[in-house]
């Protein structure tokens, strides 16, 4: 399995109409040709914010000498705490955020990620392959050709609202084979503490 379905839900027809209204207007932050978006928690609270490449995605208090190493040989630098909301995160997906907050996720460096239709991004890995590292996704509007690929293995996550959770220490990459861009609202998360627990 590459996600793992967490007990939340949201709405989804609320969340995908503030994208569809506050955000998807907004020029977005391209990383590539495939890739980019808007951040929903930054270090400075703009939306801008939270795209150049080279973060570093684990919380300094956490990072033990092996990922610092880890991060390095990445080229990863030292990163702020992308925790401050921006312009984009206000009514419902500001609801989304407090509601995940409250489970004991402490999510940071939230965005909607938008996947351009036809495209894919690269196979990276957003973490050194041996620290435990996991992102939240919630789906908000994609088609039936839009899949994760992890390590020979493939799924779709549909537009339900659903929550899961995705390990992306893995090499993986996504894939937009349909005829519409995808939108996630993506972000780090802590997993092991939290009162929601996937199945």
């Amino acid at each position: 399995m590459i996600a793992a379905p967490l007990k939340l839900t949201f709405d989804i027809n609320r969340l995908r109409e503030h994208v569809e209204k506050y955000v998807i207007p907004l020029e977005p932050i391209r990383q590539s040709n495939s890739f980019g978006g808007w951040s929903v928690l930054s270090s400075d609270g703009t939306y801008k914010d939270g795209w150049h490449m080279g973060h570093v995605l684990i919380e300094k208090e956490s990072r033990t000498e092996d990922i610092n190493k880890g991060l390095a040989e990445m080229g990863a630098r030292p990163s702020a705490e992308y925790v401050y909301p921006t312009e984009i995160c206000h009514g419902y997906l500001l609801e989304v955020i407090e509601e995940i907050k409250k489970l004991g996720f402490r999510p940071r460096r939230a965005r909607i990620i938008r996947l351009s239709s036809g495209l894919a991004s690269s196979w990276h890995r957003d973490s050194p392959e041996h620290s435990r590292f996991v992102r939240l996704h919630v789906p908000i509007i994609t088609n039936a050709d839009c899949f994760f690929e992890i390590e020979g293995d493939k799924e779709h996550l549909p537009a339900t609202g659903q929550a899961y959770l995705l390990r992306v220490n893995r090499l993986h990459r996504v894939v937009n084979r349909g005829p519409e861009d995808r939108y996630h609202l993506v972000m780090d998360v802590d997993d092991e503490n939290c009162e929601c627990q996937a199945p």
